[in-house]
């Protein structure tokens, strides 16, 4: 199975550009880990757990998930399981998340 992966642009300008410019080279790593990942269950060190959005009906439907994301320097603990590696919530620097789609989009 191929996997296509892309960024959208209106988003990635909003909530990426300026990480991607304080961390050169993590666009690329994101992509290619996600990709690595999907494929063959790798886990990288700084994704944690990936799971459906039960809320809002809309994003419930359209099967919409998300991978939390630890930022650079960051990482997860190796021993902690994937469902335990969340990111703190009122964090709003360091909360991130890569939100993503299964299956084919037109």
């Amino acid at each position: 199975m191929a996997i296509f992966v892309s960024i959208n642009e209106k988003t990635k300008a909003e909530y990426f550009d300026a990480i991607f410019q304080k961390f050169p080279g993590l666009e690329k790593s994101i992509i290619d880990d996600f990709i690595r990942y999907k494929s063959s269950d790798e886990l990288p060190e700084y994704f944690g757990c990936d799971v459906a959005y039960t809320q809002p009906e809309g994003a419930r439907k359209s099967g919409m998930m998300h991978i939390h994301l630890k930022l650079p320097p960051a990482k997860f603990p190796k021993n902690k399981p994937q469902a335990d590696r969340k990111c703190a919530m009122n964090d709003p620097v360091n909360d991130a998340c890569l939100v993503y789609v299964r299956g084919e989009t037109v």
